[in-house]
């Protein structure tokens, strides 16, 4: 906290929040790898799901059992559960709540239609009556996966971001715990993360050296190959709550060629790219060879790690970006626009009745 006339205590700002909390990301990922064991490897088909923060773990898991274990997973968004039918798609289901959502509530209250259940959170304290209800319901067929398991540093990092709309620690503490669970990453792999995750503002800063703080506030868009963008939706959710814009693209190099680079042509944007080093660098290169350098800005933000791993690394730069962005234009993470109006849809898990 800063001190403000007279000495008087001052909130801290956006910035400052978010950077304390990459200030504690390495002691949350730490204990996570310390918690979190891999699962036995099954044929069963597997239902996704999570909503904000959460949907970015939660896509980037079905994404891992699908190339790791070569089984059936589908991410669904929360809708299906109070519209659908999802048990069609898989057998066992999987959810990622940080918080226990109300509309999280909405896959929680399903859970003894499936096989079994699995929830990864960080609370297993219900805020409200109907979450009581639905985890009630899930633990019919469900076991929960604590993010982190022990009380301790990590656990209360995790918990004081229950108040702001952005999350940093919550969804990277799921991401790795999914990648650990499926036996994607090992313990064996998170001290390469770890230090990675270190140098991370000081890479994507030297990354962006000449890109002006404007860049940051317009046109925004992600850029990575081979399917890697299913491991990196969470940086388009950071980006958004964070800083209020509408939700950036994600987009496959090649994809860029067919569509939107006509659409973008003639207007500026900041093009970010998700880089393995040297695993993609010719097409990236090819990119910078088609943008017009009055209007276009092509950042390559790199990461010597594999996926699923190098995906937390460029989440940790991406967050860089973001805490520039709230010092060229503080936001208030506290009260975000149109908070306490958004109850019509927020809150229709609490109304789910069902069995």
């Amino acid at each position: 906290m800063g001190s403000g006339r007279g000495g008087a205590v001052t909130a801290p700002s956006a910035e400052e929040i978010l950077r304390a909390r990459a200030a504690e990301l390495t002691t949350c990922l730490r204990a996570i790898a310390a918690e979190v064991t891999p699962a036995e490897r099954t044929r069963e088909s597997f239902v996704v799901t999570g909503i904000g923060a959460s949907e970015g773990p939660a896509r980037a898991m079905a994404a891992l059992l699908r190339a790791t274990w070569s089984v059936r997973a589908t991410f669904v968004p929360l809708s299906t559960f109070a519209t659908g039918e999802p048990r069609a798609h898989g057998d066992v289901l999987v959810v990622f709540s940080q918080s226990l959502s109300p509309n999280a509530c909405l896959a929680l209250s399903r859970a003894p239609e499936f096989a079994r259940a699995i929830l990864f959170t960080s609370t297993t304290e219900a805020p409200h009556e109907g979450a009581r209800r639905a985890l009630d319901r899930f633990r019919e067929r469900g076991h929960v996966v604590k993010l982190p398991e022990r009380e301790g540093a990590a656990a209360d990092a995790i918990a004081r971001e229950h108040g702001t709309l952005v999350r940093t620690l919550g969804p990277c503490a799921a991401m790795l715990a999914g990648a650990l669970h499926v036996g994607a990453a090992t313990r064996d792999d998170v001290p390469a993360l770890l230090a990675a995750i270190e140098t991370a503002p000081a890479r994507a800063h030297a990354a962006t050296i000449n890109v002006r703080d404007t860049e940051l506030e317009g046109r925004v868009a992600f850029v990575t190959a081979g399917g890697y963008g299913e491991l990196c939706t969470g940086i388009c959710a950071l980006w958004l709550e964070a800083l209020y814009v509408p939700r950036p693209p994600m987009w496959d190099v090649l994809e860029i060629a067919h569509g939107p680079f006509q659409a973008l042509y003639d207007s500026p944007i900041l093009l970010v790219a998700l880089e393995r080093e040297d695993a993609e660098a010719e097409l990236f290169d090819r990119l910078g060879q088609m943008l017009v350098p009055e209007r276009h800005t092509l950042v390559r933000l790199s990461s010597a790690l594999s996926p699923p791993l190098a995906s937390l690394d460029h989440f940790a730069q991406a967050h860089e970006l973001v805490c520039r962005a709230l010092r060229a234009r503080p936001r208030d993470l506290h009260a975000w626009p149109g908070s306490g109006r958004d109850g019509p849809l927020y809150d229709v898990g609490l109304l789910a009745r069902r069995g």
